[in-house]
């Protein structure tokens, strides 16, 4: 499940080596390893939302934002619906102490950013 809209532009989070937060397909243990970590992340936003009112939203792992990017270029209407922009959304897996990959879900290009930088994100929940 994914929230309607992005929820902000955040940085990353932390600039250390985390541990236990270069999962590429569970989000959901990134998330919750990264605010145990950093108080003021994009993880942690994504923790604390309450879209829906539901309360367990997570900051997408890399290999869940390559699927969701599949399927908004698969379907415009769930692109609209979700109001993609054609942008970076960091992923909660992390590379190293300064860098975490994003994904531009548009066009479902992968890179990575230091963790310091602004970037959209988006919340998911698992179904």
């Amino acid at each position: 499940v994914v929230s309607k809209n992005s929820l902000s532009k955040e940085k990353w989070g932390c600039t250390e080596n985390l541990k236990n937060v270069n999962h590429k397909n569970n989000g959901l243990l990134n998330t919750k390893n990264i605010a145990n970590y950093c108080i003021t992340s994009a993880a942690n936003t994504c923790r604390l939302s309450t879209v829906g009112g539901k309360k367990d939203w997570f900051l997408p792992a890399l290999d869940q934002l390559k699927v969701l990017s599949s399927a908004v270029n698969d379907n415009q209407l769930l692109n609209d619906l979700i109001n993609i922009e054609n942008t970076w959304y960091w992923s909660s897996t992390q590379i190293n102490s300064f860098s975490a990959f994003r994904v531009n879900l548009i066009n479902g290009e992968i890179t990575y950013g230091n963790k310091g930088e602004s970037r959209n994100i988006i919340s998911i929940r698992e179904f």
